[in-house]
């Protein structure tokens, strides 16, 4: 062997010792790096198990998930024409959204809302009101999570929707009393999967509540609730109007679906499931352990730090490392759920202001002057940094609003403009 060759293999070997421990540094390093972010969150007190997350039991004599299920299934397994009633439902919706609907449209629909199948459902929705919790049988420990937390998701929007436009029509009739009843029930049906603590079922439970808020404050245009019915709304909007559901929501979906998106086994799919350009996605894959150990570390400690900030806080300003091309992906996800969150928290806050201030009415025979003239508690804006929601008097009724925010999706104020018929 020529001295040349024997240098070559020299330095050859330098290289590759030095490689090798740059590469067991790193490892160590990543190790490290994972074993203190789960540390942080033990030392939180944060749910580290799926058992910690998974809402509990409900006795079956107090539960209203297997009456919602049933109404589901009463209007999938009845026809209309070749579709189901509940795809039908669904479309007539769609169709009459909005003020441009035509007569034969909305006459389609009140024939599907008068349909036995559809009035059966509905009952279902009233009987189910009755009962104090709501739990859906689900498999949390399958491997097919997004099919799990999915579940019903479609359905209870379609039935919500349905029910909403029955109290509409009850109302239109001037029926109050059954107008009343089903909205209530509707509210409750809205909030079917809040306790399930993931993501997905909290954007279906933001979405129901939205529509059948809008109808409660409709249907106060025309009548208040009774003593009773006010009582159960106030109380569900109490239950609605709680940041911790963001903490909840957001552990659930780090013990649920964080560890298996870094698991060796899952890592090309989560690489494929980002928004990534196609040079990110493939050096993704040629990754070592200690790169994806890195990335599973800030998306740890991400996840830790956006729970506990304020709703309206800006999580995009969130330092998340140049390498951390997972946690980077779940940022913008992040971002739109908290200010719909917020959102959501505002217009509860405001319909929770709103029925205080027409009770004070209807008792007194004139507006509060202030908010805290007829709430023990006035609600803060969840928009403004702990200052109070926003409350004046106009020539027909009042106005209780938020500020809202200025980010890319919300850019108006949320408020609730009540004006009754005299």
């Amino acid at each position: 062997m020529s001295p040349r060759t024997r240098k070559t293999l020299r330095i050859g070997a330098v290289i590759l010792a030095a490689v090798a421990a740059v590469y067991v540094f790193l490892t160590v390093w990543s190790m490290i790096a994972l074993h203190n972010a789960y540390a942080a969150l033990k030392r939180d007190g944060r749910p580290m198990t799926l058992a910690e997350v998974v809402p509990p039991p409900v006795p079956d004599a107090e539960n209203a998930a297997p009456l919602y299920e049933e109404a589901i299934r009463v209007l999938s397994t009845a026809k209309e024409g070749d579709e189901t009633l509940l795809k039908s439902l669904s479309f007539a919706v769609i169709e009459t959204a909005n003020s441009f609907a035509k007569p034969a449209e909305v006459a389609h629909l009140n024939s599907l809302l008068a349909r036995p199948e559809t009035q059966e459902a509905l009952n279902l929705v009233l009987k189910a009101n009755e009962r104090k919790g709501c739990r859906f049988e689900l498999n949390y420990g399958a491997q097919n999570l997004i099919e799990i937390v999915g579940s019903h998701a479609t359905e209870l929007q379609v039935l919500v929707k349905a029910a909403n436009r029955e109290v509409k029509r009850l109302d239109a009739a001037g029926d109050f009393s059954n107008a009343w009843r089903l909205a209530v029930a509707t509210m409750r049906l809205a909030t079917a999967k809040r306790n399930e603590p993931t993501l997905l079922p909290q954007l279906v439970c933001i979405a129901c509540v939205y529509s059948a808020d809008q109808t409660i404050r409709q249907l106060c245009m025309h009548a208040l609730p009774s003593q009773h019915e006010r009582l159960q709304i106030v109380t569900m909007l109490a239950n609605l109007d709680q940041s911790s559901v963001l903490q909840r929501t957001l552990d659930g979906e780090r013990v649920f679906f964080g560890d298996r998106c870094f698991d060796p086994k899952n890592r090309q799919c989560t690489a494929a499931s980002l928004d990534l350009s196609i040079r990110q996605r493939e050096a993704s894959y040629l990754w070592p352990d200690f790169m994806w150990r890195f990335d599973h570390a800030a998306y740890l400690r991400i996840m830790q730090q956006v729970s506990v900030q304020a709703v309206d806080a800006d999580i995009a300003k969130v330092h998340v490392p140049w390498h951390a091309i997972f946690a980077r992906g779940t940022v913008p996800g992040l971002c739109s759920f908290s200010k719909q969150f917020a959102a959501h928290l505002a217009r509860v806050r405001c319909t929770e202001a709103g029925l205080a201030v027409l009770g004070y009415h209807a008792e007194y025979g004139a507006w509060p002057e202030t908010l805290a003239t007829c709430m023990s508690q006035v609600p803060n804006d969840p928009f403004a940094a702990g200052q109070a929601l926003h409350y004046h008097i106009t020539d027909k009724g009042f106005v209780v609003s938020s500020v809202g925010t200025t980010g890319n999706k919300w850019k108006t104020e949320i408020a609730w403009k009540c004006e009754p018929v005299q």
